[in-house]
């Protein structure tokens, strides 16, 4: 099956089939169709800070749409190295300061979810991508044993962050 055609087709929470996504446009195409799909939280987990989703205008403006949808809703990102996030000024950033539902935290050191990206919608859906010099990821609009056990360990390791003092610099 066509991966563009499945993320047209498929909503988060109804298809427990993965799909792989060999492309860029494939992974960002699937970060926005469950961006526009989620309800109430998103959370991401990052090592390099990916310009797919950093950087990506489509992305950025899917997210503002998010968190300004539902006063309840929140994203929120912890990344091992917040230094590019300052160095780059990215998109995420200028949302960051006008939304106070988005949140921005340096992981502990402890944690670990390897060299990948995770992105998670609504404790249901999940985005992989294991290798940050990999094009290739993959995703599940439903599988919500995967996406609980992730969010466990991320919200665990949310409360052991820290806030970047140089990232709380370039918000003010």
């Amino acid at each position: 099956m066509d991966t563009n055609i499945a993320s047209a087709t498929h909503l988060i929470g109804t298809s427990k089939q993965r799909f792989e996504l060999s492309s860029q446009d494939e992974y960002e195409h699937h970060i926005v169709a469950l961006i526009a799909q989620s309800r109430s939280i998103i959370q991401v987990y990052s090592c390099d800070l990916p310009n797919a989703i950093f950087a990506n205008q489509a992305i950025s403006t899917a997210l503002s749409g998010f968190v300004r949808s539902n006063r309840h809703a929140h994203l929120e990102v912890l990344l091992k190295d917040t230094r590019l996030l300052t160095q780059r000024r990215l998109p995420l950033l200028g949302l960051n300061t006008r939304l106070s539902a988005i949140k921005i935290k340096k992981a502990h050191e402890d944690y670990c979810f390897g060299e990948r990206t995770l992105l998670l919608f609504d404790k249901t859906a999940v985005i992989e991508k294991q290798e940050t010099s990999s094009s290739i990821s993959k995703v599940c609009y439903s599988d919500k044993a995967h996406a609980k056990s992730h969010s466990q360990v991320f919200s665990e390791n949310w409360e052991r962050a820290s806030d970047d003092p140089n990232l709380r610099e370039q918000l003010i």
